[in-house]
């Protein structure tokens, strides 16, 4: 779904879930995280390029391959980039699971232009506020990891909303070569603090060239990654 760029909307739609933070919850759901990629996964390696400066908001686009990169956003920002951050998640698994609510995912349904535009439009509001973070699967859902990375439009949507927010792509990549479990490489690279001229395909090719840098360097015997986990 590609919201056209001409419709506002103010009413909040019947279908939105907003984000309703509660530290309790997200000391849970951190510590939750961490276990379970522990005892699921051999290992967890990230390199981070340069940290975002505290003051700015920043929108982290994330490939989006398996079930496990939902957990992803947390355990980054807990352990790594602490920021106050929020996350876009389809309406449907929302509802299913409502606890995402209270550790900062707010609700967006593809399927409805109208809705699908004021979640949007929250997203900005939300990145116009200093400090702030927003992680977002710009390809909307689990896609073949085969296939090249094919971006929807709200990224671009989210961006001219809140034009002073800086850019951080993030490739994810799970890896077998070296255990019967799967080790999760983790790439966040550089701001990018100039992302008005930015256009869906110049995001696309940032993207797939940093996810394909990563498969190479995950199969290095010596990749020069941090463990994170």
């Amino acid at each position: 779904m590609k919201p056209t760029q001409n419709i506002q909307t103010s009413k909040v739609p019947t279908d939105f879930i907003p984000a309703r933070e509660s530290k309790p919850v997200i000391s849970f759901f951190k510590w939750y995280t961490y276990l379970l990629c522990k005892r699921r996964l051999a290992n967890v390696w990230i390199h981070h390029a340069e940290p975002v400066p505290d003051n700015s908001s920043v929108l982290y686009v994330v490939n989006h391959h398996s079930w496990w990169d939902g957990l992803v956003p947390l355990l980054l920002n807990e352990f790594v980039f602490h920021k106050r951050a929020r996350a876009l998640m389809e309406d449907k698994q929302m509802r299913q699971f409502s606890f995402f609510s209270k550790i900062g995912a707010m609700s967006i349904n593809r399927k409805n232009v109208r809705s699908a535009v004021y979640s949007l439009q929250e997203a900005s509001k939300w990145l116009r506020e200093d400090g702030t973070s927003l992680f977002l699967f710009p390809e909307g859902k689990i896609t073949n990891p085969a296939e090249p990375i094919q971006l929807e439009g709200g990224v671009l949507r989210i961006l001219k909303g809140a034009p002073g927010c800086v850019l951080v792509p993030i490739s994810l990549y799970f890896s077998f070569q070296r255990s019967d479990k799967p080790e999760l490489f983790v790439s966040v690279e550089s701001p990018l603090t100039n992302t008005a001229t930015l256009q869906l395909e110049d995001i696309q090719a940032m993207m797939q060239a940093q996810l394909n840098d990563l498969r190479r360097q995950s199969m290095q015997p010596e990749h020069g990654f941090q463990k994170l986990i």
